[in-house]
């Protein structure tokens, strides 16, 4: 198998993506939540006599934690358009970045375009980039953004753009690499890993590769290969943890076998760090690192999806079974970690003629928290949330709403936290 083929099928098994076109934004949508957890520290930046902490409003807590109501929903694309949604990211003064794409078939044939649309916290534009219909598609279309507000995306290679939508630079993979697969951006660097492609007989053997980019130029500073044979690894997510970077994703054996592998290089130099494959699990969702150089990864195992917190050198802190349902389409599609390293899971429920987009917040010793159903409404036959990502003080989720027809699917991005 291929990695654009890999790749087509791993969407097509867990996307639960978006839209972009025109676009209308909701207040108080109407997901439900419970009412204990937190996740991040929010508030009104005022310490009032007798406040524990900046107490906000609904949606954060008596010690600043978020608890989980909806503030805002942006609904975005055209009901005639077929719109996914790729990647969300925020940046430290809480401008959400979305990246997406929209598909339009006047007359059949299809058009597609991508967008880059820019947020202030409160949901209202601030800047939207659109590309020409004739450019590629997303890579992998992650999002990130470092420190400054500049902004990575995967489109046609690796693209960073400034907080204000300014373009900067560009680069391709190099010679004998494929496509950009994950992006990650911290330590003062950008990050991204792909595969390069080697015949063992007549096997095709993926080898792993992470590069550091400079962020001024995009130039490599380092490649470091981290496949080894038998194994042919594809990522799919990649995260900065302390010193290290970290790669999560799927190994196959040359004639048989395969799961999940978590693999960590040194961040200044690429030196190996963490190599850890799982035999009867699958690890295709993307991790989230944390300072201390933990690691958090969701995964599956017949038949239950879980969540799990690795130590730097592999070791398990903990594992916490989540209750998903058992129908096609449901499973945990990502995750984020807040400053409070409370943990949110972007969860999806039920079959495919009636799922529901959750989140759901565990904290950082793995005790459950607060949870937001999003049922489907009205022509809606699905709700799907495919990416969650924190800011200060508040959680972003986007996902899609799908109709009956293939086109009939609009994107969203919802604000979790206080107005």
């Amino acid at each position: 198998m291929t990695p654009k083929i890999y790749r087509l099928f791993a969407t097509l098994l867990f996307t639960a993506c978006s839209s972009a076109g025109d676009s209308t934004s909701e207040s108080g949508e109407t997901g439900t939540s419970g009412t204990t957890g937190g996740s991040g520290v929010c508030g009104d930046g005022v310490l009032d006599p007798g406040e524990a902490c900046e107490v906000a409003a609904p949606g954060c807590d008596a010690e600043c934690h978020v608890t989980g109501e909806t503030a805002w929903t942006l609904r975005v694309g055209a009901p005639d358009d077929r719109t996914t949604i790729y990647g969300v990211a925020v940046d430290p003064t809480g401008q959400i970045v979305v990246f997406g794409e929209k598909l339009h078939t006047p007359g059949g044939e299809p058009i597609h375009s991508t967008w880059l649309l820019a947020l202030d916290p409160s949901g209202d534009e601030r800047w939207r980039k659109e590309f020409p219909q004739d450019s590629p598609l997303p890579d992998g279309g992650g999002v990130a953004v470092d420190a400054d507000g500049r902004i990575y995306v995967q489109f046609g290679g690796l693209r960073q753009f400034g907080p204000n939508g300014a373009p900067g630079w560009q680069v391709s993979p190099p010679e004998g690499e494929d496509e950009f697969i994950a992006v990650t951006a911290g330590n003062g660097a950008v990050y991204t890993s792909s595969i390069g492609l080697a015949p063992v007989g007549d096997f095709e053997f993926a080898n792993l590769i992470v590069n550091r980019h400079d962020p001024a130029t995009g130039e490599i500073v380092w490649q470091q290969f981290v496949g080894d044979d038998p194994h042919r690894i594809y990522p799919a997510g990649m995260a900065v943890a302390g010193d290290t970077v970290a790669i999560v994703g799927r190994w196959y054996g040359p004639t048989s076998g395969g799961g999940g592998a978590l693999l960590s290089v040194e961040a200044a130099t690429g030196a190996p760090r963490l190599r850890l494959f799982g035999v009867d699990e699958l690890w295709d969702v993307p991790l989230a690192g944390l300072p201390s150089g933990d690691l958090v990864m969701a995964g599956w195992k017949p038949y239950d999806w879980f969540v799990r917190r690795h130590a730097g050198d592999g070791t398990v802190l903990w594992n916490r079974t989540v209750a998903v349902d058992n129908a096609p389409g449901s499973g945990i599609t990502h995750l984020a970690v807040g400053p409070d390293e409370t943990i949110v899971l972007a969860v999806n429920q039920g079959p495919y003629d009636a799922g529901h987009a959750t989140v759901h917040a565990v904290s950082g010793v793995g005790e459950p928290g607060w949870t937001v159903d999003y049922a489907p409404e009205g022509a809606t036959r699905n709700e799907l949330v495919y990416r969650v990502a924190f800011g200060p003080g508040f959680v972003v989720a986007v996902g899609h709403s799908e109709g009956d027809a293939f086109e009939e699917r609009t994107g969203w991005i919802r604000k979790i936290g206080p107005q």
